[in-house]
């Protein structure tokens, strides 16, 4: 995790979309949450879940291995003064037992990047009898609803940095759902939802968005970068003149509990 993201905090707090309002309502009727127990959010990032999630809770433990992500993690609580918050430096597999006992684990478009079965088993150890895992996970520009500017930002992705997707300085394979993996858990009883997020994209954030990737930051694109910028805009020009872009995101949430 460190590796995939080096680099990208800044960009990643500025350009990502923040989850919908929505998920986080249905989040909190699903599991009744009411501002008692521990929320341990996983591959914190810059904060955009437990932003929504930590008041319903006593108390947040934000992890993550990239310290450039924790630090502006703890500015996002800052500002949005979340006081009932520790932050550690770890990896999802490496969570301390001083964690538990845990009312809900979460996971912001940071699961895949781990080992999911290890992780879920971990979490078996101190999350409690009727808590859960919950899994959120926007569409990104490979998985996300066809649009002919997508087309165009893919296509000069691959013109730069090749036909395979990058993941830092490795390259990103299939891999099995989520849902594969919990089902291999005790984790296993399954909720999910699919919320629909209208956005509209700047020419700004489309760019800040990409270098906030594992697969197209400032650090996996090197000395290309600016080229690959120039080579962006023009072409995105063509396509819209003023800069602006639609796109409908979709943010699929599971929610994983013990059968």
């Amino acid at each position: 995790m460190r590796e995939l993201f080096a680099g990208t905090a800044d960009c990643y707090r500025r350009f990502r979309p923040p989850y919908p309002v929505e998920a986080f309502d249905w989040i909190i009727a699903q599991h009744g949450l009411n501002g008692t127990g521990r929320l341990l959010d996983c591959g914190c990032g810059t904060g955009g879940v437990f932003l929504g999630l930590a008041r319903w809770f006593s108390h947040t433990i934000a992890i993550d291995p990239d310290d450039a992500m924790l630090a502006t993690a703890r500015l996002t609580a800052a500002e949005n003064r979340i006081d009932a918050i520790t932050f550690l430096h770890s990896r999802a597999e490496d969570v301390p037992d001083s964690t538990a006992p845990l009312r809900m684990a979460t996971f912001g478009a940071s699961f895949h990047w781990t080992d999911r079965i290890m992780v879920a088993q971990r979490l078996d150890k101190l999350v409690e009898t009727d808590g859960a895992i919950v899994i959120l996970s926007p569409s990104s520009l490979w998985t996300g609803r066809a649009r002919d500017w997508k087309e165009v930002v893919i296509d000069t992705i691959k013109r730069w940095l090749g036909e395979e997707r990058r993941a830092g300085s490795g390259t990103y394979g299939a891999r099995p759902l989520h849902e594969e993996c919990l089902r291999e858990t005790r984790f296993c009883a399954l909720t999910e939802m699919t919320f629909l997020q209208r956005h509209v994209w700047t020419m700004e954030g489309i760019i800040g968005y990409l270098f906030s990737t594992s697969f197209a930051s400032r650090a996996v694109l090197g000395d290309k970068a600016d080229g690959f910028e120039r080579d962006l805009r023009a072409r995105l020009s063509r396509l819209s003149p003023e800069g602006r872009f639609e796109d409908e995101i979709e943010h699929s949430v599971i929610s994983a509990k013990r059968r």
